[in-house]
């Protein structure tokens, strides 16, 4: 059975598309072939939207990688540059009671 992700409609799906519309529209077979091209076409139509949605959503999660080690980056250094001014605090809190 065709999907989505194949090369396109095969001979047999063709054909049943042709009798089907044959058969449900009541037209000639030359019609039905016109049918099945527009089937074709929309088919084709719905692979490039599935391959640039594809891409956009491979874009969208780069970007977000992105924004990920961006934000990490500078969570690591606002937690450190903490460390370091709480244990600067620290260090003149112990000092200031030693004095008094």
């Amino acid at each position: 059975m065709g999907t989505v992700h194949d090369d396109g409609l095969d001979a047999d799906h063709r054909t049943i598309t042709d009798l089907a519309a044959v058969q449900h529209r009541l037209v000639p077979h030359a019609d039905a072939s016109a049918d099945a091209q527009r089937v074709a076409d929309i088919f084709a139509n719905l692979k490039t939207k599935v391959a640039d949605t594809k891409q956009a959503l491979a874009e969208a999660a780069e970007a977000t990688r992105k924004a990920g080690a961006y934000a990490s980056l500078w969570l690591f250094v606002s937690l450190l540059s903490a460390a370091f001014v709480a244990s600067l605090c620290a260090t003149a809190g112990g000092i200031r009671r030693d004095l008094h």
